[in-house]
């Protein structure tokens, strides 16, 4: 029955029931070919694979978020939303009869493996829990893709019973992209949210260091309120010997922040 009014309903309308969505899942996990060629067939109308995956590989923790909002006060319910994406290793995994570790942001037949993890983490403004929101394996995420996920956490937010106040990540350049095409960086509208688009100062001050010690002459100019400057990363370096050796140290300088190696940066 719920065939028949599949077949008549429109492409873009339509809505699979909970039991033909399991059924589908259990035939993509057995064989991923054997689903394509299903779906080919006239007489089937069956959910994307592209679908299937995407409901078997996020996380997105509603009823329980609803429930930590209504434990908390009024100024607990304001959050910063922090996102970034957590390098993976490209494999499958089969659990609780799901297959785990495809991108869930490309084309299902594709068949990528996710490189990445998108975090999606959320933390009380005025102090209390953190919550990890949403969790999206990924693969080459561009702007676009990163400008919906955002989107769409801001109104899972919002119909929680949060009141989102900033959405905060490092400013890599997909990100840079993602808030331009929101209307940021700074104070944005997103669903009828007002709220702003920020990047952390952490990572801010960690690309100039890197930037300034891959200079081949380790020296930076730069200008300010009219008056030209030159900043030496090897007066940095002097600083921190100097320091290192005194009884009681006045800087938090440490070898690894003046000597990062290649990963540590």
């Amino acid at each position: 029955m719920e065939l028949y009014r599949l077949r008549l309903t429109s492409k873009n309308n339509r809505r699979y029931s909970k039991h033909l969505l399991l059924l589908a899942a259990e035939i993509v996990n057995v064989s991923p070919s054997a689903y394509r060629r299903l779906r080919s067939f006239d007489t089937l109308i069956l959910p994307s694979e592209r679908l299937i995956r995407k409901l078997l590989s996020k996380s997105f923790q509603d009823c329980d978020l609803k429930n930590i909002f209504e434990k908390l006060i009024p100024e607990q319910r304001i959050v910063n939303i922090l996102f970034d994406e957590v390098k993976l290793v490209e494999t499958t995994r089969f659990t609780a009869s799901h297959i785990t570790g495809y991108a869930t942001n490309l084309d299902s037949n594709s068949r990528i493996l996710a490189t990445a993890a998108l975090v999606f983490e959320i933390i009380c403004h005025h102090g209390g829990p953190r919550y990890i929101l949403r969790i999206d394996p990924v693969a080459k995420l561009n702007a676009e893709q990163l400008k919906s996920f955002i989107q769409e956490v801001v109104v899972k937010v919002r119909n929680q019973g949060g009141f989102p106040l900033a959405a905060i990540c490092d400013n890599c350049r997909v990100n840079e992209k993602a808030f331009k095409l929101l209307g940021g960086p700074g104070k944005v509208s997103i669903s009828g949210q007002d709220m702003y688009l920020t990047f952390d100062y952490d990572h801010v001050h960690k690309n100039l260091r890197n930037n300034w010690i891959t200079e081949p002459s380790k020296e930076i100019k730069f200008n300010a309120d009219g008056t030209d400057y030159l900043a030496r990363w090897k007066d940095i370096e002097n600083l921190y010997k100097e320091d290192s050796t005194t009884a009681l140290r006045l800087t938090s300088l440490n070898h690894t922040a003046v000597n990062p190696k290649p990963l540590q940066r």
